[in-house]
């Protein structure tokens, strides 16, 4: 399979992470599909407001230290998850954002022009 848009650029492909196992599993077959293909991948994770505000609601603690906390553990575990699935070798960009999942994906997909959106069929996303 050699797949490129018309005009010769990469195929630009958003996959929504939630970093279960289902994730994982999307994530590896969208790499074996598109493996000899030129692509830009797009690796999303959307921090839930709905998750927040639960936490706010049961005064876990405050909504900066949450969104904090949230957002530097995705960063982290993207990074993993590259290093893990050996992701360096695409043209890559990690995104993290706060809203509503399926909300978020649609934004990001429409903001970035992308092609293909991959996600996995189970957990939170």
């Amino acid at each position: 399979m050699n797949m490129k848009l018309d005009d010769g650029s990469p195929l630009r492909i958003l996959v929504a992470v939630d970093f279960s196992d289902c994730c994982e599993h999307a994530m590896e077959t969208a790499i074996e599909l598109f493996k000899y293909c030129p692509i830009k991948l797009f690796l999303l994770h959307v921090v839930d407001e709905r998750f927040v505000s639960e936490c706010i609601q049961h005064s876990i603690s405050s909504e900066a230290d949450i969104k904090k906390r949230l957002f530097k553990d995705a960063k982290k575990r993207l990074h993993a998850m590259v290093n893990k699935k050996q992701l360096s070798v695409f043209s890559l960009h990690k995104i993290v954002c706060q809203g509503v999942p399926y909300k978020e994906i649609n934004r990001q997909a429409e903001k970035y022009d992308v092609d293909i959106i991959i996600m996995g069929s189970c957990g939170m996303t």
